[in-house]
């Protein structure tokens, strides 16, 4: 275990301790955002499967997360267009 800090300028926005903290807790965010994303990709796999999306759900659906057979390799092109389209979604969120 690390050693408690002496001094409030240890803990300075910019300070190594500080750095040191935001990215524990940035990465603790980071697991529970992509524990959250993998669950709606599940959920949304399984609607898929039993035919419960429409056409233009089902496409979105196939686009962001594509099924990959372990051990095989996706089609760089689909890997663009995904790439491409997550960006444009973010920028318009």
């Amino acid at each position: 275990m690390s050693p408690q800090p002496n001094t409030q300028s240890e803990h300075a926005a910019g300070s190594p301790a500080w750095l040191i903290q935001q990215a524990v807790r940035l990465e603790r965010d980071r697991g529970e955002i992509m524990g959250k994303v993998a669950a709606n990709r599940d959920l949304l796999r399984s609607l898929d499967k039993v035919g419960a999306l429409s056409e233009q759900e089902q496409e979105f659906v196939r686009t962001f997360y594509p099924l990959k057979t372990r051990g095989t390799h996706v089609n760089p092109e689909l890997v663009e267009r995904t790439r491409e389209l997550r960006q444009r979604a973010r920028e318009s969120a």
